[in-house]
């Protein structure tokens, strides 16, 4: 399970975040206002970056086969599901209706509608 999960999915999950980063770009992650972007990972979730941090979290956790690893990215993992709550509204003044159709149509997380 350590190798066979874990490394796939901290890599996956690396390999994610990075990609969805460099979409989005430097200056938008500082929250610079730039056009919308859906496309790319952020065609299939709204939130990629944070998917692939929580995903490499828990890659690095089962790597290390440690319940203190395991708690510690659990913790780290918590704020990642939680900042997309806090930026929508933000995001949704932003952008209006351009945005509230992207919500429509792209969930926030992998699979899961909101």
């Amino acid at each position: 399970m350590r190798f066979g999960v874990g490394v796939p999915l901290w890599l996956a999950g690396v390999v994610l975040s990075s990609w969805a980063g460099l979409v989005l770009g430097l200056a938008a992650s500082f929250g610079k206002e730039v056009a919308l972007i859906k496309r790319a990972p952020y065609s299939f979730s709204r939130n990629p970056q944070y998917v692939g941090f929580i995903a490499s979290l828990i890659g690095w956790a089962l790597l290390a086969s440690s319940i203190r690893t395991m708690i510690a990215a659990l913790a780290g993992a918590l704020p990642l599901i939680l900042v997309p709550f806090a930026e929508e509204p933000w995001l949704a003044r932003a952008y209006g209706a351009d945005y509230e159709a992207y919500c429509r149509a792209v969930p926030r997380f992998l699979f899961l509608r909101s």
